[in-house]
């Protein structure tokens, strides 16, 4: 009898237990979750927004020819900066937010820290064109071989935005908004297709180069580069390639391209999309080269 009585006690415990407990997540957490939740839909309208306005803002200043090197480097740094704090004030105002947390969020903290080092990196680029009448022939093949990888690595991160879902998206966003970032972050199959031949057509002028070797460096985007790659994600896709067969391409396309437009080797394997990336772009330099001979 008196096991009895103890069972019953301590399943009444128990309970009581079980009911204050959840007595507290109802009045507590549960309502909390929505309130952030609330206010986070708030701060990832105001972060999206702002990739959208600083995109908006980049393309019309490109548009004018009438800047100098040192104006387009310092107006790079610029909308750079305002990238960076637009990122890092959504990341502050919802790191501590009990919200559901969003898929979308993360992907855009990720998609603005690869336009942050692309600016970057342009911005050098133009400052080291020292306001020459035109771009010079190592800045335009620092220029395009930073923005063929930069092409790629935004047409990679389009399966984690596919995966959001459009509908999603537009939920999140409100549709106006929400076509506005498709607008600004997609990068199409065709698109990307036209990177590589721009890309390609541009070794054709590999003897063109008149500045000393010891200056290629100076325009070499490689680390900005793999910079942006781990940022888009690829670099965190299965390692199915060897090392050994990476840097064998490497050397192959080391080969067909100016020390400008070159990358490096690596000492521990490597994704699909890292290395398919190094041969399709060995592939569209060989269809320049057959086309040229005909």
């Amino acid at each position: 009898m008196k096991r009895i009585i103890g069972v019953v006690v301590v399943l009444v415990l128990f309970l009581v237990g079980c009911s204050q407990n959840e007595s507290e997540m109802n009045d507590y957490d549960y309502k909390k979750v929505e309130e952030d939740n609330k206010l986070y839909a708030k701060k990832i309208k105001k972060f999206a927004k702002g990739i959208v306005d600083i995109a908006d803002e980049h393309d019309e200043y490109m548009d004018n020819d009438e800047t100098t090197d040192k104006e387009t480097s310092k107006f790079l740094k610029k909308i750079e900066s305002k990238l960076e704090k637009n990122r890092e004030s959504f990341t502050k105002d919802t790191e501590k937010l009990m919200a559901d947390g969003s898929l979308l969020g993360d992907h855009l903290i990720n998609i603005s820290g690869m336009y942050e080092t692309y600016y970057n990196e342009t911005s050098r680029l133009y400052e080291l064109n020292d306001d020459k009448e035109e771009y010079t022939p190592p800045m335009i093949f620092a220029l395009y071989t930073l923005g063929n990888n930069f092409d790629l690595a935004l047409y990679e991160t389009q399966y984690v935005y596919d995966d959001i879902g459009k509908e999603e998206r537009d939920n999140i966003l409100g549709e106006k908004l929400s076509n506005d970032l498709d607008e600004t972050l997609v990068v199409t199959e065709k698109e990307l297709e036209d990177s590589y031949i721009d890309f390609a057509e541009l070794t054709k002028y590999n003897d063109k180069i008149t500045i000393p070797e010891d200056e290629y460096k100076n325009f070499d985007t490689d680390d900005a580069s793999w910079k942006i790659f781990k940022l888009s994600g690829i670099q965190d896709e299965e390692k199915d390639v060897t090392k050994t067969e990476y840097n064998e391409n490497v050397q192959s396309y080391n080969d067909r391209v100016h020390p400008i437009m070159q990358t490096h080797e690596i000492d521990e394997p490597t994704t699909i999309t890292i290395n398919n990336h190094l041969i399709t772009k060995m592939n569209a330099i060989v269809d320049i080269e057959y086309e040229d001979e005909e």
